[in-house]
């Protein structure tokens, strides 16, 4: 009968009978368990946000002493926004977020090279226009 089912408190309901039609033969140990699993809180589904007017960018940021930080991207509106962003190299080595322009930009990872050259592998989120 348990493989026809197919909800999780169906399952339960089951076993549950199973159980108790046993419950005789049952150590306090199995009761205990049992009395667990009829109290156990249902876990209520959360609803998701609609993510469909997110717009999300990897961007890779370059960034060294003595040099201009470079903006790699595919989205020519973010490369412009970060190029021209101050504190950005600060704000993302420091807090691993950047915010300016409608743009957040998160830091993924970073990996240093000779010389104090980092790459910083981000990804830069907004919401479309004319969402909220």
């Amino acid at each position: 009968q348990l493989r026809y089912l197919t909800e999780l408190n169906a399952i339960r309901d089951c076993l549950l009978d199973l159980i108790s039609t046993t419950k005789d033969t049952t150590g306090p140990d199995t009761r205990a368990r049992m009395i667990q699993l009829q109290t156990r809180p249902r876990v209520e589904a959360l609803a998701a946000p609609d993510l469909s007017s997110l717009i999300l960018e990897p961007v890779m940021l370059i960034a060294g002493p003595n040099i201009k930080a470079v903006v790699l991207g595919q989205n020519v509106a973010v490369v412009e926004a970060l190029d021209a962003a101050q504190n950005l190299i600060e704000e993302i080595s420091s807090r691993g977020l950047y915010q300016n322009g409608g743009w957040r930009v998160i830091r993924r990872g970073a990996v240093t090279y000779h010389g104090d050259r980092v790459v910083y592998d981000c990804l830069a989120i907004k919401a479309a226009a004319g969402t909220s």
